[in-house]
């Protein structure tokens, strides 16, 4: 029904996709990234072959141009209409771009975009709230990394990985350069990728899906991130570096820094695979998220998290009333004793999947929760105390807890 609902695309090649109510009226409008527009008889100054590290390979995506960004508002009546360009997101600069989010990184209620741009500068689309969206990675300290050169982007993960309330953002690069955490300080990002301990682990690998998620339940964020290169031939070339690649799961120790402990957690052991898309999601119900990769050339991979832990959790479902029905953009405050955390219903990230929208909260050794907030895209605010542990819930706009639909 793409075609019927004004959302078909056209003939461009598109890659991210995030939903969000981008104008608060209620209804989720649509964003898409596109990466290039491939033609290779009209390709400028652009060689097919390159050599990497001595090696022949494919040159990538510069010499193309990059594809067009589309739009869609919602027209609430199961239509869209493209206003990209009233909007200000056509990707202007003709960028690459891969993985996509909306996120309300300011705390003005009004969704941002982010995107992720292959060897390019990042987007950062500030919502404006009358319409349209100003690009300001640049400005915010999110185009690149610390050292001011491009990366080759593709993945992007959101959370708030120091519980200091604001949305961080972590984003997967290639092969020999580093994957980048941003953390979020009010109007600017900082690159602390190294203060984090994620340089060196992540330089080796080529990452794609990624996601924060607590997979112990203690109440911090972890960060993970599926990984593969992109020539087959590196096996025969290289020492240093695989065509399949191992998955990488960073525990937060809770001092801003990362433990990679994907070894003891049995990553490392598994049959490596070319991956490339990730999500998260409990699918047994067990309270423990569990995580699933989309394989190139292979069938994908489903990881069922058996984390032995005496830790609780709880998970909340939003359903807008006012705002829009799923309740993405709604921003939830968890407290447990000294332990407040800050989770957001968003769409995108990643890179081209979609994990469950509904928060995950680890709460470590508390078993219930001292005071739950939703803070809605409409404005509006839903309190609730005392919450017992291990359960899924659903917050209601206006009405507060309501019984759990299935």
């Amino acid at each position: 029904m793409a075609g019927k609902a004004g959302v078909s695309g056209g003939e461009s090649w598109h890659t991210g996709a995030a939903f969000a109510d981008y104008d608060n009226d209620g209804w989720l409008d649509l964003f898409v990234a596109g990466y290039v527009v491939f033609d290779v008889n009209s390709a400028k100054n652009y060689q097919p072959l390159c050599n990497y590290r001595s090696m022949p390979t494919f040159c990538g995506p510069r010499g193309f141009r990059g594809a067009p960004h589309f739009l869609y508002r919602n027209n609430h009546d199961g239509t869209f209409s493209n206003v990209t360009e009233k909007a200000g997101v056509s990707n202007k600069e003709s960028y690459y771009g891969l993985g996509v989010l909306f996120q309300d990184f300011d705390g003005d209620l009004l969704p941002d975009i982010l995107v992720a741009n292959d060897a390019c500068f990042n987007y950062f689309y500030r919502n404006q709230g009358d319409g349209t969206f100003k690009e300001d990675a640049l400005m915010r300290g999110i185009a690149c990394c610390r050292d001011g050169t491009e990366q080759a982007n593709m993945g992007l993960a959101v959370g708030d990985y120091n519980n200091d309330g604001k949305p961080d953002v972590f984003i997967t690069t290639y092969s020999e350069d580093h994957y980048t955490l941003y953390e979020n300080q009010g109007r600017m990002f900082d690159d602390v990728t190294r203060e984090a301990g994620l340089y060196y682990p992540t330089l080796p690998l080529m990452g794609w899906g990624t996601f924060f998620l607590d997979f112990n339940n203690d109440g911090l964020q972890d960060l993970f991130a599926a990984n593969g290169h992109i020539f087959p031939e590196v096996d025969k070339h290289f020492k240093d570096s695989t065509y399949k690649q191992h998955l990488l799961l960073f525990e937060n120790s809770g001092t801003e820094k990362f433990r990679d402990v994907s070894k003891t957690a049995g990553l490392s052991n598994l049959e490596p695979h070319v991956a490339r898309g990730a999500a998260a999601a409990d699918f047994d119900n067990d309270g423990k998220i569990d995580i699933a990769v989309a394989n190139l050339d292979d069938v994908p991979t489903l990881l069922n998290n058996r984390v032995q832990s005496e830790n609780h959790w709880l998970r909340v479902r939003t359903v807008g009333t006012r705002s829009n029905r799923d309740g993405i953009g709604a921003r939830i405050e968890v407290t447990t004793g000294n332990l407040k955390q800050v989770a957001w219903v968003h769409s995108g990230g990643s890179f081209l999947s979609q994990s469950d929208i509904r928060p995950h909260f680890g709460l470590g050794s508390f078993d219930r929760v001292t005071s739950l907030k939703v803070y809605w895209p409409s404005g509006a605010v839903d309190s609730i105390s005392n919450i017992k542990g291990d359960a899924d819930i659903a917050i209601q706009e206006g009405k507060g807890l309501i019984p759990k639909a299935r």
